[in-house]
């Protein structure tokens, strides 16, 4: 009897367990099982299953993330994704409309799409407070006269900063880049250099640094520890930096790493710096636990099976 119990018992969680996934798939645009990588996703370690990929998807691109030994993909139909940040269960997002490329900015739950801008202006480098409560992003303006289209100039740039709930406008600053630290400090590249605005009181504070004109690329910041910026004088070598302090703004350089591949990318997490890498057709993504050794792969998959863009732990 208690062999029968057992057996039933182990009949009724598989069921369960695939109740589930069923009901999980069809939820979602798609779910893209191969054999062949099963178990490697299906023992990815934990920060991949956390983590949330942008990823070419046909003509668009999508969200994906690990899954049940499979990649799931979220399409949102007519649009593409550009940017994505989240915290604490709140996911924002810069898409792009794919027949008019009107860009805009959107809370994201699930497959839900709610417009948080309706203006259709460039935007770029959204950021999220850590709280939830608040949305920053440039958005970019016309050129400087005499000065070229495709040149970068961070004058170009202003900030926005909205409150997710409404969305009312918080502010809006000069610069590019920013980057919340908490919730009422807005970190950022601004003409003065590095800057600081605190939008409790209005008040700023700025470091003459010359990588805040010449950054045109999108640092990377992880929650709490190093940030990375694409040298502007060596393209393929990304500088890695720790912010000591924001009051006075001092950073100081931790090294440097290096890409061979244009389509590779640089992300952080606490203070493990990830690279996304292609190397002979096949994606592989790797931590450096210590910058001084050589990094581990944690996934490795093929181009034609899976192809992301940036990753977002």
């Amino acid at each position: 009897m208690k062999r029968r119990v057992l057996r039933y018992g182990g009949i009724g969680s598989l069921l369960v367990v695939l109740l589930f996934i069923f009901v999980f798939i069809t939820t979602q645009d798609s779910w893209s099982v191969n054999s062949r990588y099963f178990f490697q996703l299906l023992n990815a370690p934990q920060s991949v299953k956390n983590a949330i990929f942008i990823t070419t998807h046909g003509e668009e691109t999508a969200l994906a993330r690990v899954a049940f030994g499979g990649i799931v993909t979220t399409v949102y139909p007519e649009r593409n994704i550009l940017e994505v940040a989240r915290t604490n269960g709140v996911m924002v997002g810069v898409l792009e409309d794919a027949q008019s490329g009107a860009v805009d900015v959107f809370l994201i739950q699930g497959k839900k799409l709610t417009p948080l801008t309706t203006d259709g202006l460039p935007k770029s480098s959204i950021t999220i407070s850590p709280d939830g409560s608040r949305v920053a992003f440039a958005v970019k303006g016309p050129a400087f006269e005499g000065i070229r289209e495709d040149a970068y100039d961070v004058r170009r740039y202003e900030i926005s900063v909205l409150r997710i709930s409404s969305p009312d406008v918080v502010g809006v600053y000069k610069g590019n880049h920013p980057r919340f630290f908490d919730r009422d400090s807005l970190f950022a590249f601004s003409e003065q250099g590095l800057t600081v605005y605190e939008l409790q009181t209005g008040s700023s504070r700025f470091f003459a640094d010359s990588l805040a004109f010449t950054a045109s690329e999108r640092p990377v910041f992880g929650e709490g520890g190093p940030f990375m910026v694409r040298d502007p004088f060596g393209g393929s070598q990304f500088l890695v930096m720790n912010m000591v302090s924001l009051n006075p703004i001092f950073y100081q350089l931790v090294g440097t790493l290096s890409t061979s591949n244009e389509q590779d990318f640089f992300t952080t997490q606490g203070n493990t710096v990830f690279k996304g890498s292609f190397v002979d057709g096949v994606f592989q993504l790797s931590d450096y636990a210590n910058l001084e050794e050589d990094p581990e792969v944690v996934l490795s998959l093929p181009e034609e099976y899976f192809k992301p863009i940036t990753v977002i732990f």
